[in-house]
């Protein structure tokens, strides 16, 4: 029997994503206990009521069998840097009690995942208590961290020393969800064994990489988090540099867990960014939409950029010459997440005709699916017309096919002991060197920030706002420069 621990068991990736996820696995098979833990006191029967409550809509599958299983325990976090505390001695004393007691119901545990969905400055303090308390004595014990991993490199590594004087390396999974997407899980098997992809992943066919995260939404009523991460620490410092480093690295000897961690970890070591080479926006009210500034939990004169374009550089033999443009942003026209590999014209492209455009390929990560290949074809008839096609092919549109949740992949991940898709602390350590100096920039900057109208395209022009130069605003097609 497999344990699951979930601490911060009310908070809204409990809610979300956690407890719909392992009870997706259940209704798959998957025999697992689940126990909260969280501030509240409640009861057992309590806890679930609130769960089918809040979780039934979002999970898409009854909840019967998770519900059976699904316990709770109190715990308050903030104490839990003082051992002999009497509310932590209390509750590490409830925590090794009640895995007796669902011990003597279900048997031993053959692994145990205590998930933290806490903020960062708990890991430690849970870590520390999970050990203590007794819980976590089986072999397979392991401990799932959610981001952020830290604010920036110093916090970081504060967080990560504190975490490691209780679990060892191996024994640590830092959840960054977008690598549980199922096309950045295909990215290795697309390219690793299809020679017509592997052998032209490389500067002398490729023009460009295009990696896009865009939001139509704003910040959720998460005012307080966002103003404090921006764009770069929200979602480039993580999900963005994961990307890039999925299409960079080299080929690992072998497709396992620590031979891929390296080549991804050379592969952002080899990364460059110059500030001076980057965009930053902020956005502002439009058609009834709030401006940023307007959100509720913002400062009236908040700096925090909404909106990123960097461009990578890579000191690497496969791909120097190469841009890496990476492009992240919230009140956008669309929601899309994808990978754009923009291939070079053909020796011969120019004669066969003016308007013909390069190959791309697609990698298309959310909201579709799937990967597309334009190419150039004759188009049928008398005139010699050189047309542009597309090979398409759509995952989620398989009849009868689900692909499995990004949560419910790196749950199934972790309980198999498997850290391929779970990010290594060189690569949170590569990743927060090569953002840190690209946030400092933009806050002692502030003049760099452009403004764009709320559910602008990504590709932004801008122009200076009337009646306020120092400041600039971006709409789409007023000016040449593009952002």
């Amino acid at each position: 029997m497999e344990y699951v621990w979930i601490f911060g068991a009310t908070g809204d990736l409990s809610r979300k994503k956690l407890l719909p996820a392992l009870a997706r696995l259940m209704a798959e098979g998957r025999e697992l206990i689940v126990v909260g833990v969280g501030r509240k006191q409640v009861r057992h029967s309590v806890f679930r009521t609130y769960v089918a409550q809040t979780c039934e809509q979002v999970c898409g599958v009854h909840l019967d069998g998770l519900l059976e299983r699904l316990y709770y325990v109190r715990m308050d976090f903030e104490p839990l840097d003082q051992p002999e505390d009497p509310g932590t001695l209390r509750a590490q004393a409830d925590l090794l009690a009640l895995k007796m007691e669902l011990e003597a119901t279900y048997g031993p545990a053959t692994r145990s995942l205590f998930v933290l969905a806490t903020m960062p400055e708990y890991f430690a303090k849970v870590a520390g208590a999970i050990k203590r308390s007794g819980i976590a004595y089986e072999p397979g014990s392991a401990l799932l961290l959610e981001k952020p991993f830290g604010y920036d490199l110093e916090s970081a590594i504060a967080f990560n020393e504190g975490v490691r004087e209780h679990f060892e390396e191996k024994s640590i999974f830092r959840i960054d969800h977008y690598l549980g997407k199922a096309m950045l899980r295909s990215l290795f098997t697309l390219r690793f064994s299809n020679a017509i992809f592997d052998a032209v992943w490389c500067k002398d066919y490729i023009e460009e990489v295009r990696i896009v995260a865009l939001e139509t939404i704003g910040i959720e009523g998460r005012g307080a988090y966002y103003d404090q991460a921006g764009a770069l620490r929200d979602m480039a410092q993580n999900h963005m540099l994961q990307m890039a480093a999925l299409v960079a690295m080299e080929a690992p000897e072998i497709l396992r867990p620590e031979a891929v961690r390296t080549s991804k970890i050379k592969a952002m070591s080899q990364m460059k960014l110059d500030p001076e080479q980057c965009r930053f926006g902020q956005y502002v009210a439009s058609e009834g939409t709030k401006g940023f500034l307007e959100e509720e939990g913002i400062p009236p004169q908040s700096t925090t950029e909404t909106f990123a374009e960097l461009t990578l550089e890579l000191d690497a033999p496969r791909w120097r010459g190469v841009p890496f443009k990476l492009v992240t942003g919230k009140r956008l026209s669309e929601k899309r997440t994808a990978i754009e590999i923009q291939m070079k014209a053909t020796k011969l492209a120019g004669q066969l005709g003016a308007q013909i455009a390069p190959n791309l390929i697609e990698i298309k990560v959310q909201p579709e699916e799937g990967v597309q290949i334009r190419f150039n074809v004759l188009e049928p008839g008398a005139e010699a017309v050189v047309v542009e096609r597309e090979l398409d092919y759509c995952q989620n549109c398989l009849i009868g096919e689900r692909s499995p949740e990004a949560y419910e992949k790196l749950l199934l991940d972790a309980l198999n002991d498997d850290l391929t898709l779970f990010t290594s602390w060189g690569e949170i350590e590569q990743a927060w060197k090569l953002m840190d100096p690209l946030v400092n920039y933009i806050r002692n900057n502030p003049d760099q920030l452009l403004r764009y109208e709320a559910g602008c395209n990504e590709t932004l022009t801008w122009k200076p706002e009337a009646g306020h130069p120092e400041t600039q605003i971006m709409k789409e097609g007023e000016a040449n420069e593009t952002l």
